[in-house]
């Protein structure tokens, strides 16, 4: 019998670096994985990776304290989150893994229970020119499970149709919501938009998902306390819109889901334990969707817009960790409108404050689930 750690190097490209992590009570065991190396290592104590999470994820406002963090006060290369992200780094990685961070091109997280909370894309990677995010030294993407890495590899999939579901995630504006919504699929081709605000005149949800080979849903869906009973698409009868419902017969599914308004636990002061991410992935997954992009938190307004119509664009030639790394890279050159962000508010929301794309509320939130590398394609 092959020596599974063996069979998951082999299963490697050469740029790849495989990361599992498990929580066993108060600790943390972790693996990392390339084709000529192998590392293991144990954090005792698990309650500081918690900790130094919540610190962080404070820091650049996702949690809504007293007094919430200006732009001013997070932009900066001084910002308190850049501490709190490099504590989060030491404790959950020993420098030798910190260094194979450094030299992969590809990042496959595993993560399990409330490390599916942390948004990896946003902690430093130590590199010749200075400590870097993830997302900008290198492509991230997710699979549930170890023994799911094929997922990382699938083939890449034809899409012929594109429908995006469009709520009031966009603008408290219709009108200004109804454009940004549909100016999403203008460069897809074969691209239709639903409005929630229309009379949609859909047959089922059932057919939606058979005849949809990408899917995309602009509208809040919280999973904080439905697990597989999270509703994903805000359409017609209730029970075929949960996600649970992916599971019924026929295993038949988008190829690519794109849900960029998942709430998760992450504003509480205790976080649950990953579930709200991890059964929707696998239900969906396991109906026949190979890749799913979704969020840690919603962050709507003009700049999700703008990372999601850039995102479906390069989907369109680029692996899916790719287009959301490029997305993100495209949208730190932007500026929004602090008011126009909800994700934001109440910060400065009667003034016309201009904030870089590269807050990190605006892109950490976003998570990329199954790809397909250059050897696949």
């Amino acid at each position: 019998m092959r020596n599974p750690r063996r069979q998951l190097q082999d299963r490697l490209s050469g740029g790849d670096l495989l990361l599992g992590l498990t929580v066993v009570g108060q600790q943390v065991v972790g693996i990392a994985i390339t084709r000529e190396a192998a590392e293991y290592w144990q954090v005792v104590d698990g309650s500081q990776i918690e900790v130094s999470l919540l610190n962080l994820l404070s820091d650049i406002g996702v949690k809504r304290d007293a007094s919430p963090a200006s732009a001013a006060e997070v932009t900066p290369a001084i910002a308190a989150w850049h501490t709190s992200a490099q504590q989060l780094t030491d404790t959950l990685f020993p420098a030798t893994v910190q260094k194979m961070l450094a030299n992969c091109q590809r990042a496959i997280v595993v993560p399990h229970d409330r490390l599916w909370y942390i948004p990896f894309e946003l902690l430093p990677v130590k590199t010749a020119v200075g400590n870097q995010p993830w997302i900008a030294h290198h492509a991230v993407t997710y699979i549930p499970t170890l023994g799911s890495i094929e997922l990382a590899f699938a083939k890449p999939f034809p899409v012929t149709q594109t429908v995006g579901i469009v709520g009031s995630f966009f603008a408290l504006d219709p009108s200004t919501n109804q454009s940004l919504g549909q100016s999403i699929g203008q460069e897809i081709p074969d691209s239709h938009t639903l409005l929630l605000a229309q009379r949609n005149r859909v047959p089922s949800v059932s057919w939606l998902k058979l005849k949809t080979d990408q899917l995309w849903v602009a509208t809040t869906v919280d999973s904080t306390s439905n697990g597989w009973d999270t509703r994903v698409l805000p359409l017609g009868n209730v029970d075929q819109t949960r996600v649970g419902s992916w599971l019924a017969t026929p295993h038949t599914s988008p190829a690519r889901v794109l849900l960029p308004g998942m709430r998760t636990a992450v504003r509480s002061d205790e976080l649950a334990h990953g579930d709200e991410l991890f059964l929707p992935i696998c239900a969906m997954l396991f109906s026949g969707t190979q890749h799913v992009s979704l969020s840690r938190w919603p962050a709507g307004g003009v700049s999700t817009s703008t990372l999601l119509q850039r995102q479906l664009e390069e989907l369109q030639s680029e692996p899916p960790s790719a287009a959301l790394r490029r997305a993100v890279l495209a949208l730190w050159a932007e500026q929004f409108v602090a008011a126009s962000e909800p994700t934001l508010l109440p910060w400065n929301k009667n003034e016309a404050v201009l904030v870089g794309g590269e807050h990190p509320l605006l892109w950490a939130g976003y998570m990329a689930v199954g790809d397909y590398s250059s050897e696949s394609q």
